[in-house]
């Protein structure tokens, strides 16, 4: 959930241009508004400041949402290269509440997304995104892993 929730909060409290654009992840991670995002996130940011320094703490929440939009950025551009080279298969592990394939079904004719997490999150998945009118696409496969 701490990474949806870093999605969501890169899009809520950093400046633009934006690393990575995921309108799903606030339902993702939980929270029932932006409001409520915010509240966990200064929960964590107050226990973080309690263990080091409030300066390490605001320092590790804005280092850790860019380096989460970063890695989800990078990995899709790279898997945009990948398909243009003819890969069709696209492998996640601990992927549990990822929005890859309700934000991408463009991929969909071309791609086979295999995605596996916790069964715990693969359960969490289905739920908040049960109302998107976007469904994944038939080629993605949701399965738990014991990791």
């Amino acid at each position: 959930m701490m990474v949806a929730m870093a999605r969501a909060a890169h899009l809520v409290l950093d400046e633009d241009p934006k690393i990575f654009q995921d309108s799903l992840a606030l339902r993702l991670s939980g929270m029932e508004s932006e409001a409520a995002l915010l509240t966990a996130l200064e929960a964590i940011q107050t226990e973080l400041a309690r263990r080091s320094t409030s300066e390490i703490a605001q320092k590790l929440s804005c280092y850790g949402r860019a380096g989460v939009a970063m890695r989800q950025r990078y990995t899709e551009e790279e898997l945009d290269k990948a398909v243009e080279r003819g890969v069709g298969q696209y492998v996640m592990l601990g992927a549990g509440l990822d929005s890859f394939a309700y934000r991408r079904p463009d991929l969909a004719p071309t791609l086979t997304h295999l995605r596996g997490g916790p069964s715990r999150h693969t359960t969490m998945e289905t739920r908040p995104l049960a109302g998107v009118e976007r469904h994944p696409p038939q080629q993605s496969h949701l399965r738990a892993l014991g990791f």
